[in-house]
């Protein structure tokens, strides 16, 4: 029985913080970028849990891996100004000391490191004065250097990533688009990455206490909407 795409997605999220543990355990890690088109922003995250919820639930695009960061290195925090609905990535413990204290901005992920900084990637920034103070990061020397003819100001090498990562064109997630490829047929999971649904397929059919580990195989659905919306599902089979 075919099941609706949304509820797949939620349900989905139970396994997310499987994913995230297990990707943690990888000498590197991607980082994802996702885009919020009421306010221009971009968010940068390893945390797979919240990659999908702002997916899912919140509207947030996806654009695939920004780039891919150490599992050590310098560690990069994420501060968030509610005025200005701004989210800022930075190393400078003395940058983050005057934000916090001066100018209204807090400490975002709980404090902790977001990713670490670290490879022979570099990773520009760029700061848009007339779009909220709006900070923007890329891998991309091109895009680094055709952005200043759209108003934003060049700050040069901020970090460094271990590797380029593989970004998308932006998709949404509407849970009435038209399926027209792929199906979401007995599954528990919807995910954005197939990698993601086959270390949690994998994971629960060798499972012995799982409600999955009777089934001997599995496959990997794609899905793919009519607001081009790509997901991934399971099909498991004896």
């Amino acid at each position: 029985m075919k099941r609706n795409v949304l509820q797949g997605a939620l349900l989905g999220l139970v396994f997310a913080i499987l994913l995230s543990i297990s990707s943690l355990a990888k000498a590197d890690v991607a980082v994802y970028r996702l885009y919020n088109r009421q306010n221009g922003e971009h968010l940068y995250t390893t945390d797979i849990n919240e990659r999908d919820t702002l997916y899912f639930q919140h509207g947030w695009g996806y654009e695939g891996d920004a780039w891919t960061a150490p599992e050590e290195g310098t560690p990069v925090y994420r501060l968030y100004n509610k005025g200005l609905q701004n989210h800022l990535y930075t190393s400078d413990m003395n940058e983050i000391n005057v934000l916090t204290s001066r100018h209204g901005w807090t400490k975002d992920n709980g404090g902790r490191p977001v990713f670490y900084s670290g490879g022979n990637v570099n990773i520009y920034r760029v700061y848009n004065q007339k779009l909220r103070g709006l900070h923007h990061w890329t891998t991309d020397s091109n895009e680094y250097n055709v952005l200043p003819g759209h108003g934003w100001s060049q700050e040069g090498v901020k970090f460094k990533a271990t590797y380029t990562g593989r970004q998308i064109r932006t998709h949404f997630f509407d849970p009435y688009a038209r399926v027209i490829e792929g199906y979401v047929e007995n599954s528990d999971i919807i995910t954005l990455k197939a990698e993601d649904a086959y270390d949690w397929a994998d994971y629960v059919i060798n499972d012995p206490e799982s409600d999955f580990s009777g089934f001997n195989s599995f496959e990997i659905i794609t899905i793919k909407a009519s607001n081009g919306g790509i997901t991934h599902s399971v099909q498991f089979s004896y």
